[in-house]
């Protein structure tokens, strides 16, 4: 996965994209590259639309690339289909900003020792977002919580921010709701995790899982 743009693309004024771009895989592993592609590629090649290839796994396996989609569902006899995580590593981002948001070039960068974060701004100012990426974590063996400090600038209300966190074990959970003091935003983030830091609510997972039909041969 590459998350450079070109100089020449990136001095052009004209929004940038990326096509069939992802993991090509829809378990926790394509989930944490799908969370470090949307991120990354924003911060070293100001692409702000990313065309996943493929959304659902609808062919057989023994083609190539079994399994690229986000989620799967190869019976059309019996209408089984599965929700993978690598769907809720994308509702990080797009349940969480519409159209029309902006990127906040100060406030996207990299973690240290590792991990990502961007920030994206509502038209009015009225809301943000901060998505947050920590893999590739050397704390992963000792399963370290980091804590990170966001200084917020004068254009970001001071609103509760509702904190929202996917790991291997569970994915897309809503986990806190924390208040910034003295223009500061302060939490501890796994290791290995996804999270979305936000002003804004409405978001939900959704009952899919209720109405999955069984798999069954064909």
């Amino acid at each position: 996965v590459a998350y450079h743009s070109s100089a020449t693309a990136r001095e052009s004024g004209k929004p940038l994209w990326a096509y069939e771009d992802g993991p090509w895989a829809g378990d926790w592993y394509g989930a944490t590259k799908l969370a470090k592609l949307y991120n990354r590629s924003y911060i070293e090649g100001r692409m702000t639309r990313i065309t996943t290839w493929s959304l659902i796994t609808s062919y057989y396996d023994i083609l190539p690339l079994p399994g690229s989609g986000l989620m799967r569902a190869v019976e059309p006899w019996s209408g089984h289909f599965e929700i993978q995580p690598a769907v809720w590593a994308a509702a990080h981002t797009t349940q969480f900003a519409d159209p029309g948001w902006s990127y906040i070039d100060g406030a996207c960068g990299y973690l240290e020792p590792s991990g990502s974060y961007v920030t994206m701004l509502s038209p009015s100012g009225e809301d943000y977002s901060i998505v947050v990426e920590t893999m590739d974590s050397p704390y992963i063996t000792i399963g370290l919580p980091r804590e990170v400090a966001f200084r917020l600038g004068g254009g970001f209300p001071a609103k509760p921010v509702h904190v929202w966190k996917s790991s291997a074990q569970e994915q897309f959970v809503k986990v806190a709701t924390i208040q910034p003091k003295d223009g500061v935003l302060r939490y501890k983030f796994d290791s290995e995790t996804i999270y979305t830091l936000s002003t804004t609510t409405g978001q939900q997972k959704g009952g899919a899982e209720l109405r999955i039909p069984p798999s069954t041969q064909l």
